[in-house]
């Protein structure tokens, strides 16, 4: 659930709320195939497979979303 407020810096989502910023958190559902640095946000690829990125407001964990990340073989040809 994302409202106009949230906005990105630097890769981490933040969200205004009543005078702070809160910031939002960023799982992958399997580290070995996408794997997310909590700090920055940013997503590296690690190998191929699928794994499935969820981001939520501490405070509101019921609104959580989710999305598929699929990581190909690197084609060296």
């Amino acid at each position: 659930l994302l409202y106009h407020t949230d906005k990105w810096k630097s890769g981490v989502l933040t969200r205004q709320k009543s005078g702070f910023i809160m910031k939002g958190i960023l799982e992958s559902s399997d580290p070995s195939v996408c794997e997310v640095n909590r700090e920055t946000g940013i997503l590296t690829a690690k190998k191929a497979g699928t794994a499935y990125i969820t981001m939520y407001y501490p405070d509101y964990k019921d609104g959580a979303v989710k999305k598929k990340v699929t990581v190909k073989a690197k084609n060296n040809s």
